[in-house]
């Protein structure tokens, strides 16, 4: 793990005023010394102990709103308090999330010590409260997030290793070794941090931009600067804004960092490296308490009608329906690593069958992120909602992927949009009918059916025992003459469709 991720504190403490200022003057330009000095200058910050952040703003998710490539939705209005102490290199981030469209306020503790970490609190809505170890992922990407928010923690490891400095291109800032992909910090005339840029791997979107814009600098007591307003963009849509007042006079108890008894807290590199380069991605969803951290490569299958089946096996579902001429897949979620579960458990249930077809319900990122690679790496023709055409073509499949290579030309997926008139895939009881079914939800959205078995992603889960059906499902239903026995989840199980009726009265 680069020096980034984790800094050597010991190393920094020890450096001395007269070391720290020659080794900086030999390895940059004078653009890093204004930093640092606008800052506070090299002996304040290398003396820096720790420091709180007092936080209150909104975080947004991009692509889970109800337009195809539309501004971040979602808005998760929090206060929180970031300990960060620099000595024993842990932090800890106290949130209050208030109610959001999905549930009810949210009190949870990110606490990280190094490399690893553990979560205490209501972090899933899915899932009661307590305590549990972090994933390496997300322990990367609440680090990498602190680092942006804080740009006084990627100086202090430049201080510790000079080399990982080198002046930006545009020769108005200072690009700094980050993981896979460089950190920019911009400098104005009078030294003042303007704001960071890097680059990130998004599941859908693939290559995209981060740029963390700082404001209204203040001095603390000890003579260290900091932002009094941060924002983050990603892919050019605000994810992030907060007002934060900063202290660094006060001690920290060691105690808030403190590891429950018994519990064992592990590091994976592969994981980490994820959440260096997935961060907002991640910090965007444990936001509004549906956290994807770690892979989902398992499968589990349910035939449901012959030669259909529900993939379930972890948080995200699909469905195959496998007919003689080839296998149509019904949602392609998460990411690339789900996809290659789907496509294992396939070659093993349907040896060389192709995937012809793939059918996307909407174009939310958990629900589309393994899209581009499912049909790429087939050549399976995408079906989906008509408005959400353009947004495939041009953001999705036209992208790049260098971060992240996939190794897919996505200028040979087709499209294959579904509007007014339904698109049938194949014929007989393997027939597959996709339908527009535009609701609140997604503009793009589509119902699926099957031999009696209808498709149901997010406005209604099935098979968990609460809630039911929008009243437009069961009107759809009864308008398009279908005959449906069973309803099929993208999240939770299976709902007899008579049972369903019944509830309804």
């Amino acid at each position: 793990m680069s020096n980034a991720l984790r800094r050597p504190a010991a190393l920094l403490l020890s450096l001395s005023l007269a070391a720290v200022i020659p080794t900086v003057a030999t390895a940059q330009d004078d653009t890093l010394d204004r930093a640092i000095e606008a800052i506070g200058g090299t002996d304040a910050l290398s003396s820096l102990a720790g420091f709180v952040v007092e936080s209150s703003g909104t975080r947004n998710a991009l692509d889970e709103g109800p337009v195809p490539g539309g501004p971040a939705a979602l808005g998760s209005p929090f206060e929180s308090t970031a300990t960060i102490d620099l000595a024993s290199d842990s932090m800890r981030i106290d949130y209050s999330i208030g109610a959001t469209e999905f549930g009810a306020p949210r009190e949870v503790s990110e606490i990280v010590t190094g490399d690893v970490g553990y979560v205490d609190g209501q972090n899933s809505l899915v899932a009661p409260p307590g305590a549990s170890p972090l994933l390496s992922d997300r322990v990367a990407s609440i680090r990498v997030q602190q680092q942006l928010l804080n740009p006084h923690l990627l100086l202090l490891d430049v201080l510790a290793d000079p080399s990982m400095a080198s002046a930006s291109s545009a020769g108005d800032g200072i690009e700094i070794t980050h993981g896979s992909t460089p950190i920019t910090l911009t400098v104005d005339a009078d030294g003042v941090l303007t704001s960071a840029s890097t680059m990130e791997s998004d599941p859908l979107r693939r290559d995209v931009e981060l740029v963390v814009d700082y404001g209204d600098w203040g001095e603390t007591t000890s003579g260290v600067s900091f932002p009094g307003s941060v924002s983050i963009s990603y892919d050019g849509n605000v994810v992030h804004e907060e007002s934060r007042t900063v202290t660094t006079d006060g001690a920290i108890d060691q105690a808030a960092f403190a590891v429950p008894e018994g519990m064992e807290l592990v590091f994976d590199a592969e994981l980490a490296a994820r959440g260096d380069v997935n961060h907002q991605h991640l910090q965007s969803f444990e936001a509004i308490g549906f956290p994807l951290d770690g892979f989902q490569p398992f499968v589990m299958a349910t035939e449901v009608g012959p030669g259909t089946f529900h993939l379930t096996g972890g948080s995200h579902n699909s469905m195959a329906v496998i007919g003689s001429d080839g296998v149509v897949v019904i949602e392609a979620p998460l990411n690339g690593i789900r996809m290659g579960g789907i496509l294992a458990w396939l070659e093993e249930q349907a040896p060389g069958l192709p995937v012809t077809h793939v059918v996307q319900s909407h174009h939310h990122v958990d629900h589309s992120g393994g899209l581009r690679f499912l049909a790429g790496s087939t050549g399976a023709t995408v079906v989906a909602g008509e408005p959400a055409v353009a947004f495939y073509e041009d953001h999705v499949f036209g992208a790049t992927s260098e971060i992240v290579p996939d190794g897919i030309d996505g200028s040979g997926i087709a499209v294959v949009g579904v509007g007014a008139e339904p698109v049938v895939i194949g014929a007989g009881e393997n027939a597959v009918t996709v339908h527009a079914f535009p609701n609140p939800h997604a503009e793009d959205y589509v119902l699926v059916e099957t031999g009696g078995a209808l498709w149901v992603v997010d406005i209604y889960n099935p098979g968990l025992g609460f809630g039911a059906p929008p009243p437009a499902v069961f009107d759809w239903v009864e308008a398009q003459g279908l005959e449906i026995t069973q309803v099929i989840g993208g999240h939770g199980g299976i709902d007899a469709w008579a049972d369903l009726l019944a509830a309804r009265g």
